[in-house]
């Protein structure tokens, strides 16, 4: 179906609406994408299949741009209307509208956490942990993407959005990255997309070929990081995003050599900002309020940060993984101790936000979820054992001092490496005070007194250090800190 480009309310109405129509699904038999038609389905499965995707487009096609604050009505407000449709359509009450994609099977509704996707963990990396939130984004992005429809992430710094692109959307195409800033000139800019769609048209394949990868080879996508960064010039105008507005609206640019239109074809964009309409926001006064025209071009979707039982997901498995790592006598409750860890970290952010806002005196106060994984990546630096080595030969207990930090052990002969942080348990000599016996408890044979494991205080003091490094540092202690 032809559009005019120039249709804001086209756009609008193109967000995941038509897509269902040419939608590509993943299979679990091989890399290839098998298309659903109408036409191919039975008489009964066509108006389940034909009401579950007008649902769906209905929901992110006009609530997909829509604040967090404003999910909660929008939900009440999606469950109304549909229920009072000519033909009732009930969503399941269980959870948002936003929890529900449709099955390819079925073509019924089901929840994202049902979904079942063969592919992903073959193509991810093995440290990257996919939450639900982050499932259906990277769905929206791949669908819309295939049929070359320009997205615009709207998020906060931190939540996700360039590490969701690097490893749920890019195994998936040919995509470039390209970070805008202040310094990227439009002639910069358009010699990076015509280089690429020159070699994009010096491939020797045919439309809709993929390789074993899994990857389309017909078209390039383009993920241009951080938007809004562009710079401006006197006038107000961001001469990037001119260039950008201009491929996008009129299918093309000027050669700057020949003097001619150069049409560029089967380019999908991807772009992430923070507030498009705000400037300002996130990195202050680097961020500038993109132009109307630019943003009409887009599929906006926002990014909502993630909730408290997310983030716990995303840190605790890693957290809990590193506390392992230590001996069983050191640590106790792996994974009560990784919780508290992510709830501290959780609420030290949100009461730091809250209450320390940033002021044009107070141009450090700009918190993100960054710090949070400053926090916890700051933590894993400590290695809990140095493997590979000879534990060294205990001479005299009484005479060592070990270093439960360094790792550095002092004896009366001399001083040596030890093969971890912290010291070996003691026991109970075996009668001339230099054999030792194992088995026995860390307090001692001769005391019932409960004692904490021996680096649950020194965890505890390093997520302290972390958390002011990272937070406090920034801070004027004039506020009674």
């Amino acid at each position: 179906m032809a559009r005019d480009p120039t249709d804001a309310n086209s756009i609008r109405s193109q967000s995941p609406r038509d897509d269902t129509r040419s939608q590509a699904s993943w299979t679990s038999a091989g890399s290839q994408r098998r298309t659903i038609r109408l036409e191919d389905l039975s008489p009964s499965n066509q108006a389940i299949v034909s009401q579950s995707m007008f649902v769906f487009a209905y929901i992110w096609g006009f609530g997909g741009h829509l604040h967090k604050r404003h999910t909660a009505v929008f939900d009440l407000f999606a469950r109304k209307v549909l229920s009072q449709a000519n033909q009732q359509i009930l969503i399941p009450p269980v959870g948002s509208v936003y929890d529900y994609c449709i099955d390819t099977k079925t073509g019924t509704l089901i929840r994202w956490l049902e979904r079942q996707n063969p592919e992903r963990s073959r193509m991810m990396a093995s440290t990257y942990t996919v939450l639900p939130e982050v499932e259906r984004y990277s769905f929206l992005i791949d669908l819309l993407a295939t049929s070359q429809q320009a997205v615009l992430l709207a998020g906060l710094p931190g939540v996700g959005k360039t590490a969701m692109i690097q490893n749920l959307v890019q195994p998936k195409h040919n995509l470039t990255r390209i970070p805008m800033s202040s310094g990227l000139s439009p002639s910069q800019l358009q010699q990076v997309i015509e280089f690429k769609m020159d070699m994009l048209t010096k491939r020797s394949v045919t439309a809709r070929t993929m390789s074993s990868k899994g990857k389309l080879h017909n078209q390039e996508v383009f993920f241009i990081d951080d938007i809004n960064m562009a710079a401006n010039d006197h006038c107000g105008t961001q001469p990037c995003l001119e260039v950008l507005r201009q491929i996008m609206a009129h299918g093309g640019v000027y050669n700057i050599d020949k003097h001619s239109f150069k049409p560029i074809s089967n380019a999908a964009f991807v772009a992430a900002c923070t507030s498009p309409a705000v400037a300002g926001i996130g990195n202050s006064a680097a961020c500038h309020q993109m132009s109307r025209r630019l943003i009409r071009l887009f599929t906006v979707i926002a990014f909502h940060p993630p909730s408290l039982d997310s983030t716990k997901k995303l840190y605790t498995g890693m957290l809990q993984s590193w506390l392992e790592e230590f001996p069983v006598y050191s640590v106790a409750h792996h994974t009560r101790m990784a919780n508290a860890i992510v709830s501290a970290c959780h609420d030290l952010y949100r009461q730091v936000s809250t209450h320390l806002p940033p002021t044009p005196q107070k141009a450090l106060h700009v918190f993100s979820l960054h710090d949070l994984s400053r926090v916890v990546q700051g933590m894993l630096l400590l290695t809990p054992r140095v493997r590979g080595k000879p534990r060294p030969v205990r001479t005299r207990a009484s005479s060592r001092t070990w270093s439960m930090v360094s790792g550095e052990t002092s004896t009366s002969e001399g001083t040596g490496k030890s093969v971890s942080i912290f010291p070996v348990p003691p026991s109970e000599d075996a009668g001339d005070g230099r054999t030792p016996r194992r088995g026995l408890s860390w307090a001692g044979s001769h005391s019932d007194t409960p004692v904490a494991p021996p680096l649950q205080k020194l965890v505890v003091r390093l997520w302290c250090h972390e958390a002011i490094r990272t937070f406090a540092d920034r801070l004027f202690w004039d506020e009674g800190i």
